[in-house]
Protein backbone atom coordinates (compact mmCIF):
# COMPACT_ATOMS: atom_id res chain seq x y z
CA UNK A 1 0.00 0.00 0.00
CA UNK A 2 3.24 2.54 0.76
CA UNK A 3 3.94 2.14 -2.58
CA UNK A 4 1.11 2.37 -4.09
CA UNK A 5 0.56 5.28 -2.39
CA UNK A 6 4.21 6.92 -3.19
CA UNK A 7 3.69 6.34 -6.90
CA UNK A 8 0.39 7.98 -6.82
CA UNK A 9 1.45 10.90 -5.05
CA UNK A 10 4.57 10.74 -7.87
CA UNK A 11 2.02 10.92 -10.74
CA UNK A 12 0.10 13.49 -8.82
CA UNK A 13 3.64 15.75 -8.95
CA UNK A 14 4.35 14.51 -12.28
CA UNK A 15 1.28 16.11 -13.92
CA UNK A 16 1.22 19.10 -12.23
CA UNK A 17 4.99 20.10 -13.36
CA UNK A 18 3.87 19.30 -16.74
CA UNK A 19 0.89 21.31 -16.72
CA UNK A 20 2.88 23.88 -15.43
CA UNK A 21 5.52 23.33 -18.03
CA UNK A 22 2.30 23.25 -20.95
CA UNK A 23 1.14 26.31 -19.84
CA UNK A 24 0.57 28.76 -22.55
CA UNK A 25 -1.93 31.45 -21.76
CA UNK A 26 -1.36 34.31 -19.29
CA UNK A 27 -3.92 36.50 -18.08
CA UNK A 28 -2.52 39.91 -18.17
CA UNK A 29 -4.89 42.49 -15.70
CA UNK A 30 -4.98 45.99 -17.19
CA UNK A 31 -5.65 49.30 -15.92
CA UNK A 32 -9.48 49.91 -17.22
CA UNK A 33 -8.79 52.87 -18.55
CA UNK A 34 -8.47 54.73 -22.15
CA UNK A 35 -4.48 55.48 -21.55
CA UNK A 36 -4.03 55.95 -25.27
CA UNK A 37 -1.10 56.04 -26.79
CA UNK A 38 0.02 53.71 -24.02
CA UNK A 39 -3.03 51.16 -24.06
CA UNK A 40 -6.63 50.45 -23.91
CA UNK A 41 -7.18 46.88 -23.77
CA UNK A 42 -10.83 47.54 -23.54
CA UNK A 43 -11.13 49.41 -27.24
CA UNK A 44 -12.03 47.14 -30.04
CA UNK A 45 -10.60 49.40 -32.68
CA UNK A 46 -6.92 50.99 -31.34
CA UNK A 47 -5.55 49.44 -27.69
CA UNK A 48 -2.22 51.19 -27.99
CA UNK A 49 1.75 50.75 -28.61
CA UNK A 50 1.77 48.53 -25.62
CA UNK A 51 -0.81 46.02 -26.46
CA UNK A 52 0.95 45.42 -29.95
CA UNK A 53 4.10 45.24 -28.15
CA UNK A 54 3.14 42.35 -26.13
CA UNK A 55 0.92 40.34 -29.07
CA UNK A 56 4.39 40.50 -30.96
CA UNK A 57 5.79 39.51 -28.20
CA UNK A 58 3.70 36.74 -27.25
CA UNK A 59 3.24 35.49 -31.01
CA UNK A 60 7.33 35.13 -31.35
CA UNK A 61 7.05 32.91 -28.53
CA UNK A 62 3.93 30.88 -29.29
CA UNK A 63 1.92 31.94 -26.14
CA UNK A 64 -0.99 33.89 -25.66
CA UNK A 65 -1.97 36.81 -23.56
CA UNK A 66 -5.83 37.63 -22.52
CA UNK A 67 -6.67 41.03 -21.56
CA UNK A 68 -8.90 41.35 -18.04
CA UNK A 69 -9.40 45.45 -17.88
CA UNK A 70 -9.93 45.96 -13.79
CA UNK A 71 -10.38 49.27 -11.59
CA UNK A 72 -7.08 50.46 -10.55
CA UNK A 73 -7.58 49.74 -7.13
CA UNK A 74 -7.98 46.08 -7.89
CA UNK A 75 -5.57 44.94 -9.65
CA UNK A 76 -3.13 44.06 -7.10
CA UNK A 77 -5.63 42.09 -5.09
CA UNK A 78 -6.23 40.02 -7.61
CA UNK A 79 -2.35 39.57 -8.96
CA UNK A 80 -2.04 38.52 -4.79
CA UNK A 81 -5.03 36.23 -5.27
CA UNK A 82 -3.91 34.48 -8.50
CA UNK A 83 -6.77 35.33 -10.55
CA UNK A 84 -4.16 37.07 -12.92
CA UNK A 85 -1.44 36.51 -14.04
CA UNK A 86 0.34 39.83 -14.41
CA UNK A 87 -0.33 43.14 -13.99
CA UNK A 88 0.27 46.60 -16.77
CA UNK A 89 1.50 49.11 -16.42
CA UNK A 90 3.57 49.45 -12.98
CA UNK A 91 5.93 50.86 -10.90
CA UNK A 92 8.24 50.41 -7.95
CA UNK A 93 7.51 54.24 -7.16
CA UNK A 94 3.89 53.82 -6.88
CA UNK A 95 1.97 52.93 -3.29
CA UNK A 96 2.20 48.99 -3.26
CA UNK A 97 0.61 48.72 0.23
CA UNK A 98 -0.81 45.17 -1.00
CA UNK A 99 2.63 43.12 -1.23
CA UNK A 100 4.07 43.62 2.40
CA UNK A 101 6.11 40.38 2.63
CA UNK A 102 5.26 39.24 -0.56
CA UNK A 103 7.86 39.50 -3.49
CA UNK A 104 6.64 41.04 -6.47
CA UNK A 105 8.94 40.76 -10.10
CA UNK A 106 9.32 43.29 -12.13
CA UNK A 107 10.32 43.48 -16.09
CA UNK A 108 12.42 45.73 -17.16
CA UNK A 109 11.18 49.38 -18.55
CA UNK A 110 9.16 49.03 -21.48
CA UNK A 111 9.94 52.50 -21.99
CA UNK A 112 10.03 55.84 -19.79
CA UNK A 113 7.23 58.37 -19.75
CA UNK A 114 6.99 62.26 -18.51
CA UNK A 115 4.19 62.46 -15.70
CA UNK A 116 3.69 66.53 -15.51
CA UNK A 117 1.65 68.90 -14.21
CA UNK A 118 -1.25 70.49 -16.71
CA UNK A 119 -2.97 73.72 -16.20
CA UNK A 120 -5.01 76.06 -18.66
CA UNK A 121 -3.27 78.58 -20.16
CA UNK A 122 -4.48 81.26 -18.05
CA UNK A 123 -2.82 79.37 -15.14
CA UNK A 124 0.19 78.91 -16.41
CA UNK A 125 2.04 80.72 -13.51
CA UNK A 126 0.46 78.78 -10.60
CA UNK A 127 2.98 77.70 -7.92
CA UNK A 128 2.86 74.99 -5.88
CA UNK A 129 1.42 76.86 -2.96
CA UNK A 130 -2.03 77.85 -5.12
CA UNK A 131 -3.02 74.86 -5.84
CA UNK A 132 -6.31 74.17 -4.29
CA UNK A 133 -7.69 71.23 -6.60
CA UNK A 134 -6.23 68.76 -8.61
CA UNK A 135 -8.08 66.51 -11.35
CA UNK A 136 -6.43 62.57 -11.61
CA UNK A 137 -8.11 59.26 -13.20
CA UNK A 138 -9.85 57.50 -10.45
CA UNK A 139 -7.25 55.05 -8.67
CA UNK A 140 -4.09 56.85 -10.59
CA UNK A 141 -1.14 57.98 -7.15
CA UNK A 142 -0.60 61.53 -7.62
CA UNK A 143 2.85 60.81 -5.53
CA UNK A 144 4.60 64.83 -5.57
CA UNK A 145 0.90 65.87 -4.54
CA UNK A 146 0.05 62.98 -1.85
CA UNK A 147 1.34 65.26 1.37
CA UNK A 148 -0.53 68.17 0.60
CA UNK A 149 -3.64 66.06 -0.30
CA UNK A 150 -3.49 64.34 3.08
CA UNK A 151 -2.95 67.65 5.14
CA UNK A 152 -5.95 69.10 3.49
CA UNK A 153 -4.67 71.87 1.10
CA UNK A 154 -6.02 70.29 -2.00
CA UNK A 155 -9.08 68.63 -2.87
CA UNK A 156 -8.27 65.78 -5.26
CA UNK A 157 -11.01 64.91 -7.73
CA UNK A 158 -10.71 61.70 -9.05
CA UNK A 159 -12.52 61.28 -12.58
CA UNK A 160 -13.38 58.06 -14.99
CA UNK A 161 -10.27 58.96 -17.55
CA UNK A 162 -7.75 61.00 -18.93
CA UNK A 163 -10.63 63.15 -21.07
CA UNK A 164 -12.72 63.73 -18.04
CA UNK A 165 -9.80 65.34 -16.00
CA UNK A 166 -8.63 67.30 -18.38
CA UNK A 167 -12.21 68.74 -18.75
CA UNK A 168 -12.06 69.54 -15.27
CA UNK A 169 -8.68 71.62 -16.07
CA UNK A 170 -11.15 73.56 -19.38
CA UNK A 171 -13.68 74.34 -17.04
CA UNK A 172 -11.56 75.71 -14.24
CA UNK A 173 -13.32 72.93 -11.50
CA UNK A 174 -9.22 71.78 -11.80
CA UNK A 175 -6.86 73.74 -11.33
CA UNK A 176 -4.20 71.36 -12.50
CA UNK A 177 -4.46 67.37 -13.42
CA UNK A 178 -1.50 65.10 -13.24
CA UNK A 179 -1.55 63.37 -16.53
CA UNK A 180 1.22 61.74 -18.60
CA UNK A 181 2.41 63.80 -21.12
CA UNK A 182 2.24 62.27 -24.63
CA UNK A 183 -1.23 61.06 -23.24
CA UNK A 184 -2.08 64.45 -23.39
CA UNK A 185 -0.70 65.40 -26.51
CA UNK A 186 -2.82 62.97 -28.04
CA UNK A 187 -5.97 64.08 -26.80
CA UNK A 188 -5.66 67.33 -27.53
CA UNK A 189 -5.01 66.05 -31.21
CA UNK A 190 -8.49 64.81 -31.25
CA UNK A 191 -10.89 67.62 -28.75
CA UNK A 192 -10.36 71.18 -29.86
CA UNK A 193 -11.40 72.08 -26.88
CA UNK A 194 -8.03 70.97 -24.98
CA UNK A 195 -5.61 73.37 -27.61
CA UNK A 196 -5.04 75.59 -24.41
CA UNK A 197 -4.16 72.98 -21.99
CA UNK A 198 0.16 73.17 -21.11
CA UNK A 199 2.49 71.61 -19.28
CA UNK A 200 2.93 73.86 -16.35
CA UNK A 201 7.91 74.01 -15.45
CA UNK A 202 6.84 75.51 -11.87
CA UNK A 203 4.76 72.75 -10.69
CA UNK A 204 5.48 68.79 -9.95
CA UNK A 205 6.55 66.06 -12.57
CA UNK A 206 8.73 62.81 -12.72
CA UNK A 207 10.35 60.99 -15.73
CA UNK A 208 8.78 57.29 -14.66
CA UNK A 209 9.20 53.74 -16.55
CA UNK A 210 5.95 51.67 -17.84
CA UNK A 211 6.66 48.15 -15.93
CA UNK A 212 5.08 44.59 -16.21
CA UNK A 213 4.86 42.80 -13.00
CA UNK A 214 3.88 38.94 -11.37
CA UNK A 215 4.43 36.97 -8.16
CA UNK A 216 4.38 33.90 -9.72
CA UNK A 217 5.77 33.78 -13.59
CA UNK A 218 9.51 35.38 -13.18
CA UNK A 219 11.28 33.76 -15.53
CA UNK A 220 8.49 34.67 -18.33
CA UNK A 221 9.37 38.78 -17.45
CA UNK A 222 13.42 37.68 -17.91
CA UNK A 223 12.49 36.25 -21.51
CA UNK A 224 10.37 39.58 -21.95
CA UNK A 225 13.06 41.22 -21.22
CA UNK A 226 15.56 39.03 -23.60
CA UNK A 227 13.01 40.21 -26.19
CA UNK A 228 12.71 44.04 -25.87
CA UNK A 229 16.41 44.04 -25.51
CA UNK A 230 16.65 42.01 -29.07
CA UNK A 231 13.91 44.05 -30.69
CA UNK A 232 14.86 47.58 -29.39
CA UNK A 233 14.74 49.09 -32.94
CA UNK A 234 10.87 47.60 -33.11
CA UNK A 235 10.23 49.35 -29.63
CA UNK A 236 11.82 52.60 -31.26
CA UNK A 237 9.22 52.27 -34.46
CA UNK A 238 6.40 51.55 -32.23
CA UNK A 239 6.68 54.96 -30.37
CA UNK A 240 7.46 56.90 -33.13
CA UNK A 241 4.25 55.23 -34.47
CA UNK A 242 1.81 56.48 -31.87
CA UNK A 243 3.82 59.81 -31.20
CA UNK A 244 5.16 58.77 -27.67
CA UNK A 245 7.92 61.58 -26.84
CA UNK A 246 11.23 60.68 -25.33
CA UNK A 247 10.45 61.55 -21.75
CA UNK A 248 13.74 62.96 -20.36
CA UNK A 249 14.62 65.07 -23.35
CA UNK A 250 10.92 66.78 -23.49
CA UNK A 251 11.59 67.46 -19.73
CA UNK A 252 14.76 68.98 -20.19
CA UNK A 253 13.05 70.98 -23.15
CA UNK A 254 10.00 72.34 -21.44
CA UNK A 255 12.35 73.56 -18.00
CA UNK A 256 14.71 74.81 -20.64
CA UNK A 257 11.75 77.36 -21.84
CA UNK A 258 10.38 78.46 -18.36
Amino acid sequence: MKQLATLLCLCMISVASASTKEKTTYTVGAQDIAYLPHYDFDNEVERGAIWRLLELYAADRQIEFEYVALPIKRLHKALLAGSIDFVFPDNPKWFNQQFKGVKKHYSNAFYEVLGASFVHTSDYNLRIDDVERLSVPSGFSPVFWQSRIDRGDIMLLETTDAVAALRLVVSKRAQVTDLEYSVVEWHKKNHPDFTDIRMSPFLPHDVVAFHLTTVHFPELLADLDAFLLENATLLKQLKQQYGIIDARKQARLIFKMQ
